[in-house]
């Protein structure tokens, strides 16, 4: 987003919970929020200045991505104030989306069987592109034997956290707050299209040319619960399809509030 035109993204995650405790001790983040939607700025997210182009100087829509926290209803005022929509990022596939998540823990817990960091898609934006082919099919081709209490935990932790964030939309939608969900899945198969979806919610043209670009990239070419071996071989399996269930319950909670704010 933060290469088209008009669209600009002063910062990337730097509110959420665990940045914002260290660096933002004698404020809210209501007050925060309030400032960078103001000035268009936010000048403590240096650790990821490299990942945005230059804003056009007719900035007509400024955004952020946040995993929200806190005393929701704070937000509210400074959301309506400046005309904020909310869009959800989350995934359809609950099961696929777990795999990931674990395949990037066990980079964390498991380092002589995996030599992976927890968010790969970082490291590889720094690498030089001989050491980026090698990592991906070093990636590509990795292989692990499930441990099924984990993976259990990891998808219970999921589904805690996405409840936790659609009662949050809830309540912005109460507040008259547009929520707009999108899907990961939607991105990687049309990535323009997305994007232009994105833009047209956010006031543009349709017609609008699409800058297709990004330094992410996929880091992962094959599904990760391929690499997870003997993943439905366990009577803990149950326990996921059940929480795969709860998940899509939540999900359709979240349709529900598409588009029907007064913003």
């Amino acid at each position: 987003l933060s290469a088209q035109e008009g669209i600009h993204v002063p910062l990337f995650e730097g509110l959420d919970w665990r940045h914002f405790a260290a660096n933002h001790r004698d404020t809210t983040l209501a007050n925060v929020i309030s400032d960078v939607f103001a000035t268009g700025t936010y000048d403590k997210d240096s650790a990821h200045d490299f990942l945005f182009s230059a804003h056009s100087t007719q900035t007509k829509s400024i955004g952020f991505k946040i995993r929200i926290f806190g005393h929701i209803p704070d937000l509210v005022p400074v959301l309506l104030k400046h005309r904020v929509k909310v869009f959800v990022l989350s995934r359809r596939d609950f099961v696929e989306m777990v795999s990931s998540l674990y395949v990037s823990e066990m980079g964390q817990f498991d380092q002589d069987q995996v030599a992976l960091t927890q968010h790969p898609q970082f490291e590889v934006v720094k690498m030089l592109a001989a050491d980026k082919t090698r990592y991906l099919d070093d990636l590509d081709r990795l292989r692990i034997e499930v441990r099924h209490a984990e993976f259990a935990r990891t998808a219970v932790r999921t589904v805690r956290d996405w409840k936790r964030l659609v009662r949050s939309a809830e309540v912005l939608h109460k507040s008259g707050i547009d929520i707009i969900p999108i899907y990961y899945e939607d991105f990687v198969a049309d990535r323009v299209g997305f994007i232009r979806n994105f833009m047209v919610h956010l006031g543009f043209p349709p017609d609008r040319p699409v800058v297709d670009k990004s330094r992410f990239e996929k880091v992962m070419k094959s599904p990760a619960r391929a690499k997870l071996l003997g993943l439905y071989r366990h009577p803990l399996w149950l326990r996921v399809l059940y929480l795969r269930f709860v998940y899509g319950r939540e999900r359709k909670k979240l349709e529900r509030l598409r588009g029907t704010g007064t913003v």
